[in-house]
């Protein structure tokens, strides 16, 4: 289930691997991984619940973009 089509569909999830939050945010796997890891970004950190398994909190994400959408 990589290819999220509305915030529904994304909110629904719960936790997001790094395919389904750049298949919502419309860029590549690589772009969210280089924002987690850049230190002046407010862009939410991922979270390890397992070994091999690293994912992001859904609300997290929603949260940061509707930050940016107001401060814009």
């Amino acid at each position: 289930m990589h290819n999220i089509k509305s915030a529904d569909d994304f909110s629904d999830l719960g936790w997001a691997t790094v395919n389904q939050v750049a298949s919502y945010l419309n860029c590549h796997a690589d772009t969210i991984w280089r924002w987690s890891r850049h230190p002046e970004n407010t862009f939410p950190r991922p979270r390890k619940l397992a070994a091999r398994c690293t994912r992001w909190k859904v609300s997290e994400i929603l949260e940061w973009e509707a930050a940016l959408l107001a401060a814009a």
